[in-house]
């Protein structure tokens, strides 16, 4: 019997959902062995982020501002480490948290972007990650699942390599050659690989070392 499209949507989707838990449980363990257990304030996370995502977006009425859609994305992509860190902790169901972004995907409710990460912050706040609010985060801001995932393994993969290079005790260096921080060299990297077709992580990572100002661990 052949799947229809949402069907299809949601199998690819499980398929990459497997490939972050996994990616995300690893990143974890890196920052502390029994990350679980440690009771780490992942929705105080997402809310803080939810902010510098509506500083991205722009928001101020008083002065100009030009939105940058490549740290918008990547904003997202920073409250979806959080938010799988969190519905890993309480041992969600894969194929709920599928069909639930993949319905809302679907309906796409004509809501504005910001009122949208305003209702993510809210649930946030209560001490939830409430999945539907962000799909329609995504939904507002034209980010299939598909690119959510591409973009995943770029910032995990900047992640790992952060943490490779002494982010946790303080040694490595975010602002590279003194004016632009690593998330800007990342967006260069994956735009590039993009039009390349070479996105991996160990290609990110060799892009990553090959740009950072001081000798880079990589493995």
């Amino acid at each position: 019997m052949k799947l229809s499209k949402k069907d299809e949507a949601i199998e690819r989707f499980l398929e990459q959902l497997d490939d972050m838990f996994v990616r995300q449980q690893s990143h974890n363990v890196h920052v502390h062995p029994q990350w679980e257990r440690q009771n780490y304030p992942f929705c105080r996370a997402i809310w803080m982020e939810c902010a510098e995502l509506i500083e991205h977006y722009g928001w101020k009425w008083w002065k100009q501002q030009q939105r940058d859609d490549y740290q918008v994305y990547l904003e997202i992509v920073d409250i979806w480490h959080f938010g799988l860190s969190y519905l890993m902790v309480r041992g969600e169901d894969r194929k709920v948290i599928a069909k639930q972004l993949t319905d809302v995907l679907e309906d796409g409710e004509d809501v504005s972007f910001i009122e949208n990460v305003e209702n993510l912050a809210r649930f946030a706040l209560e001490g939830s990650f409430d999945i539907r609010a962000f799909a329609r985060v995504l939904s507002s801001a034209n980010l299939s699942l598909d690119l959510l995932y591409a973009l995943y393994i770029g910032k995990n993969t900047l992640n790992v390599f952060r943490q490779l290079n002494g982010y946790k005790d303080g040694s490595y260096e975010k602002l590279w050659d003194g004016k632009k921080e690593d998330n800007q060299f990342l967006v260069e990297i994956l735009m590039s690989m993009e039009t390349q077709g070479l996105l991996s992580d160990k290609a990110i990572l060799r892009a990553l070392a090959e740009r950072y100002p001081k000798n880079a661990k990589i493995e």
